[in-house]
């Protein structure tokens, strides 16, 4: 009983796939509360709907905080990026140019927002000009370099995915004379698992050719974009459920 137990134990401990990669979802489409407080705000003194011209001042400057920090956050990230081939880092320099120029902006937006002499009138022009520049300018520019990042950390992703994929397969072959392991029965997700990461390694090419499908990260088709690095990771994410999917099979059968 115990050498069987022990027999168990070996062939888990070579075809466990154990805790994986969780996605750090980084990709976020909607914005934080802080934020959409913070905006409202902004709105309603657009609006006249806040009438204290401390409380004006405190939203404006709450919104140019916010932003100030999604922007310095991006830029730490982009800088993080090494070793690219000349496309890549040309393109990842010009949106750290943009987003440097957005740090002035916000710097200078604020010494503004401080000034006592502002009359309601000019907070009011303050703030509506704040929500336009948010609009017209930084919203789309912030989406366009989230997508950036992501479609080169896709390529890692998909690297660690294939290798996982790699290992479950060399190790179903070591197990394929057990009998406790019915390997006919860890087909279906493993074969699943591969045709989805075959399908993402296809979305995250098109990813990089639309990457690149203009000149400048200001005209780049973003919305497609958005959903191919979407349909990437949604594909990338479901091949580890069928990770998953096959370790409950393997403890099942073990009887663990």
């Amino acid at each position: 009983m115990k050498q069987i137990y022990s027999s168990k134990l070996r062939i888990l401990g070579i075809l466990i796939i154990g805790v994986f990669l969780m996605l750090p979802y980084f990709k976020v489409n909607a914005q934080s509360e802080a934020l959409k407080s913070a905006l409202k705000e902004v709105t309603d003194i657009k609006d006249s709907n806040i009438e204290s011209p401390e409380s004006r001042v405190s939203a404006i400057l709450k919104i140019i905080d916010l932003s100030r920090l999604e922007v310095e956050d991006l830029i730490k990230k982009l800088s993080s990026l090494e070793n690219l081939d000349k496309n890549y880092s040309d393109l990842r320099d010009s949106f750290l140019s943009i987003l440097s120029d957005y740090l002035i902006y916000l710097d200078n937006a604020e010494i503004e927002a401080n000034n006592p002499e502002l009359s309601p009138d000019d907070l009011k022009l303050l703030a509506n000009n704040l929500k336009q520049w948010r609009d017209a300018k930084y919203n789309n520019t912030l989406k366009k370099t989230v997508n950036f990042i992501w479609v080169l950390r896709e390529a890692d992703l998909l690297d660690t995915a294939h290798n996982r994929l790699d290992k479950i397969s060399t190790d179903l072959k070591k197990a394929k004379n057990s009998r406790f392991i019915k390997i006919a029965d860890l087909m279906p997700p493993l074969e699943k698992a591969t045709t989805l990461l075959k399908e993402a390694k296809m979305s995250s090419k098109l990813a990089h050719e639309l990457l690149f499908a203009t000149t400048t990260p200001e005209n780049y088709k973003s919305s497609t974009l958005d959903d191919v690095v979407e349909e990437t990771l949604s594909k990338i994410k479901s091949a580890y459920q069928e990770f998953f999917k096959m370790n409950s099979l393997i403890k099942e059968m073990l009887g663990l």
